[in-house]
């Protein structure tokens, strides 16, 4: 019986000890790193970001996967938190997703806006928000109908950062008013659930009066 190409195990198991490896090849462009056994035909791969690593058992195929820019097939795992959500969306069928994650949006929030609010839905949008459970899909949703709303509002453009996993992915950020990706994601922390406000991602507010709406009891 042919041995395995290769066994996926996770970067932190106590399977692989770090210490028995050295350094053998680095590929930039795939972000990809091999180690090898110092004593036996095992290649240890991981990439910069991700959960999992491959151990590989022979020079030939860890040189394919270290430099190969095609996917590597890991058997449907999640090689990290964010890509259950964000692996769907790609350049191809975003306009798509945005309908679909709308749609969403507004279940989970229970309003009906669309991504061109007037300020009277401004303030049910920031009273909904601040109501509703800040779990890992809503924040998801939130981000993406504030990225959303902001790329229309200001006729911004999307950009897409490849996550260079195994099974490389795409995140959307909109391109703002300095050229550069950006995501609403680090303003989305729990502490600040009780004073968010869509008014501040348009420019009507400043984050001072932001602030100063805090609804914390």
């Amino acid at each position: 019986m042919a041995q395995q190409k290769f066994k996926i195990i996770k970067c932190n198991s106590d399977e692989h000890d770090p210490s028995e490896f050295a350094f053998f090849a680095y590929n930039e462009e795939t972000s990809r790193t091999c180690t090898k056994h110092k004593t036996k035909e095992i290649y240890f791969i991981r990439t910069m970001v991700g959960t999992y690593a491959l151990y590989v058992y022979n020079k030939e195929e860890a040189m394919r996967i270290l430099n190969s820019q095609e996917p590597v097939d890991l058997n449907g795992i999640l090689e990290t938190a964010s890509q259950e959500e964000v692996e769907k969306v790609t350049p191809e069928n975003i306009d798509q997703k945005s309908v679909e994650f709308l749609e969403r949006f507004n279940k989970n929030f229970k309003f009906n806006v669309t991504y061109t609010p007037d300020e009277k839905e401004m303030d049910f949008i920031d009273e909904r928000i601040r109501k509703t459970v800040w779990n890992k899909e809503n924040v998801f949703l939130l981000n993406f109908y504030l990225m959303e709303a902001t790329k229309r509002k200001f006729n911004f453009n999307w950009t897409f950062q490849k996550i260079l996993t195994f099974n490389p992915f795409y995140v959307p950020e909109y391109v703002d008013r300095m050229g550069i990706g950006s995501s609403y994601y680090s303003f989305l922390k729990p502490s600040a659930k009780n004073y968010f406000s869509i008014k501040w991602a348009f420019g009507i507010i400043s984050t001072k009066e932001m602030m100063d709406n805090n609804t914390k009891p």
